[in-house]
């Protein structure tokens, strides 16, 4: 049997090549060729063992992430996330442009709630996520609808490799991402001159939204974060309070930002 997996880059890029040695020591694989440059191994084995015993293991060795939404992507899709989304998806539609001529990008696409309400209004759409069950439950839809122009990448902004695009799309998902600095680096590096980053996420809370599930980031000033778009020379467009959460008997605000680059 052959299965291909997605490696931590730390591990995978490393001159000593600890992925492979470590895919190699477990009982039943018997071949593994590492791409240092997609960080994705290449795993053959035999019926001694299987993918989700291999994928243990390289998780406890941070060999591998965990998907950390395995236990929620099938479900994911609520009555009260959709809500949400669509929310998201009409302020877009009201304050931004879109033609059969533009590429787009989400990042952090989950199953597809956001980026899919675009995928008839654009030339491309590629959506990114680190959670192979989030895609699976994407990869369904795309199936079931036919949706030819739509890419998808198990990974994240750092591991798209393709041509500019027009514009990139992360919602509810920034606040999951340790390097807020390289993640805008990489937007601005991604995004074509004239092109727009759109981001859409939770003000600075106490950390109750998520609890006792800890994230990187408990929401984000939002001064303090269209100053760093400032700074990697951004222009901000939009930036105010757009929805909120109901939740934990409160209100979490909701804001957007639409980021031009010159």
């Amino acid at each position: 049997m052959k299965a291909t997996i997605k490696l931590n880059k730390s591990n995978c890029c490393s001159l000593s090549n600890p992925a492979q040695k470590a895919i190699m020591n477990i009982p039943g694989v018997y071949g593994v060729t590492v791409n240092s440059f997609e960080n994705t191994a290449e795993v053959e084995f035999t019926s001694e063992t299987n993918l989700a015993i291999i994928k243990q293991l390289l998780i406890e060795q941070n060999i591998m992430e965990e998907d950390k939404f395995k236990d929620k992507a099938q479900n994911w899709d609520s009555p009260k996330k959709i809500e949400m989304a669509n929310k998201f998806v009409q302020f877009i539609q009201k304050n931004s442009l879109f033609n059969k001529e533009l590429d787009i990008l989400e990042a952090g696409c989950g199953t597809g709630l956001i980026g899919l309400n675009f995928v008839n209004q654009v030339n491309q759409l590629t959506m990114i996520d680190n959670s192979p069950s989030m895609l699976m439950v994407l990869e369904e839809k795309l199936f079931e609808q036919n949706l030819m122009n739509v890419t998808v990448i198990e990974g994240t902004i750092d591991d798209y490799i393709g041509n500019q695009v027009d514009k990139i799309i992360i919602f509810m998902a920034l606040h999951h991402i340790n390097n807020i600095d390289r993640f805008i680096d990489r937007c601005y590096e991604t995004i074509r001159p004239g092109g727009e980053l759109i981001i859409g996420d939770l003000l600075e809370e106490d950390g109750s939204f998520h609890y006792p599930e800890k994230v990187a980031h408990n929401g984000f000033n939002l001064s303090d974060l269209n100053q760093e778009l400032k700074r990697k020379e951004f222009k901000i467009v939009k930036s105010e309070i757009f929805s909120s959460i109901s939740k934990n008997n409160r209100e979490y605000p909701q804001f957007v930002i639409i980021a031009h680059k010159n």
